[in-house]
């Protein structure tokens, strides 16, 4: 209903993902448009191994990031920041199996930062 999605609108979208409490202000998580170096997480222009924030977060929190349609999301400071830069690369994001040391390249940066 309208209401519901009213009502969602205003809720993180990491709360019931077990990343802890909120905190800090709600952000418009399709508005986080800045492109992140897959290999530092740092800020970085377009090209190489680089994808955009919300891409970003929304494959962590196991969200569909990949259609042309997006949905309306909201994302406290605190589960933004931890998601991004507190992340664990150590296990796969898809399937959470643990690395070899062998793993370096682009389907390591692919599938342990982003899933």
């Amino acid at each position: 209903t309208a209401k519901e999605d009213d009502k969602n609108q205003n809720v993180c979208v990491a709360a019931n993902h077990n990343f802890g409490s909120c905190c800090g202000e709600l952000l418009d998580l399709n508005s986080l448009n800045q492109s992140l170096d897959l290999l530092t997480m740092q800020q970085k222009p377009p090209g190489g191994l680089f994808c955009s924030e919300k891409y970003i977060i929304k494959s962590r929190l196991g969200l569909v990031y990949y259609h042309a349609q997006e949905t309306l999301g909201k994302i406290c400071s605190k589960h933004r920041n931890d998601i991004v830069h507190k992340m664990d690369v150590s296990s796969c994001s898809l399937c959470g199996r643990k690395r070899s040391k062998k793993g370096s390249g682009q389907m390591f940066v692919i599938t342990y930062r982003m899933g």
